[in-house]
């Protein structure tokens, strides 16, 4: 008897497997029909998924959750080949700066509404628009003091006990020091300014008294 159930539950997992194993390759799949197909040449469409399916994981959004030191995403505001509409919202890019949020503060960046509220600050471009969008006024030294109190990244803990205002004010701190806009399409090269080293708690923490 205890045989059939061990062979039951391994044929159970065994479903499991397939269908996650299933799943990540619709993923990879749908990202290379967005993404690569459209803008190659239609002769070299079987060796474009052929090289996808053996060779690469696009699965960047995943591998990116185990990097923990500073990074800071610039995202070109007219991007045709990474973004799948003329709608910055649609640049894959979002994604990966979404991923490495929420797996460096989930208590803030997986709370639905900030979820909401960060998917409109994708759509912008402009700081002071999603500034405009917070439910309180934007306020760097509160924010400076709850990473004070921080030992992330990665903080799991961090915005947990703060009303939302509070939660989105310190939520949109974050991804304005992760993310940066820049104008241009896919080729155009990226001004000097950018070229500046990603941002770090420790850059702008004040000291105690």
């Amino acid at each position: 008897m205890d045989g059939q159930l061990e062979d039951f539950l391994q044929l159970i997992l065994l479903i499991h497997i397939q269908k996650l194993v299933m799943l990540f390759w619709m993923h990879l799949l749908t990202i290379l029909f967005i993404l690569a197909i459209p803008r190659m040449p239609d002769g070299l469409e079987s060796v474009t998924v052929n090289c996808v399916k053996k060779y690469f994981n696009l699965n960047n959004a995943e591998l990116i959750k185990s990097y923990y030191n500073p990074i800071r995403f610039i995202r070109r505001n007219n991007d045709e080949l990474i973004s799948t509409s003329a709608k910055v919202s649609s640049n894959r890019g979002n994604g990966l700066v979404a991923a490495i949020l929420e797996s460096r503060y989930p208590a803030l960046f997986l709370d639905e509404e900030i979820q909401d509220l960060m998917e409109s600050w994708f759509s912008e471009t402009s700081s002071t628009k999603r500034r405009l969008g917070l439910p309180e006024e934007y306020d760097i030294k509160f924010c400076q003091e709850q990473l004070q109190h921080s030992l992330g990244p990665p903080d799991g803990t961090l915005g947990e006990n703060l009303e939302y205002g509070k939660k989105a004010m310190l939520a949109y701190h974050l991804f304005s020091k992760h993310l940066t806009d820049c104008e241009g399409n896919h080729n155009s090269p990226l001004p000097r300014k950018h070229f500046k080293m990603p941002w770090k708690k420790s850059d702008e923490l004040q000291p105690h008294n």
